[in-house]
């Protein structure tokens, strides 16, 4: 589910620019299964944070319990008061808080790049998907 303010024009020219000064999160962690380095979290916000604050974005992550499961709820916000917000359910692999944990973190990752317009992993064509 995505919502919005009435007007996004100061909120997406700020994201072109900021997006133009952004680089692809460095690669610092390995992915045991498929053997494929990537970007965590704290990488790519690294890079995110600077260059949304330079432009007048940020980013705020809260995640959320509803009778239809655990969500992420994601929000790009501009100074100007405009913004974008974005649901993501989470699915779990184990039904603990360990499990919902993980779900989180790894949500949190791929939200915040995907708002961000930046790359967190290597390219394998889709070859993970087949696997």
């Amino acid at each position: 589910m995505i919502k919005q303010s009435d007007q996004l024009n100061e909120l997406l020219a700020a994201s072109a620019k900021a997006q133009g000064d952004l680089k692809d999160a460095a690669f610092d962690s390995q992915n045991p299964h498929f053997k494929s380095k990537y970007a965590s979290l704290s990488s790519g916000l690294q890079e995110i944070r600077p260059v949304f604050s330079k432009h007048g974005l940020s980013i705020s992550q809260f995640p959320c319990s509803i009778p239809e499961g655990y969500f992420l709820v994601t929000l790009l916000g501009h100074g100007s008061g405009q913004w974008i917000q974005s649901w993501m359910k989470l699915t779990t692999q184990k039904p603990d808080m360990q499990g919902v944990g993980a779900a989180l973190t790894y949500a949190r990752r791929q939200m915040a790049f995907a708002v961000a317009g930046i790359s967190g992993d290597e390219d394998d064509d889709g070859n993970s998907c087949l696997s």
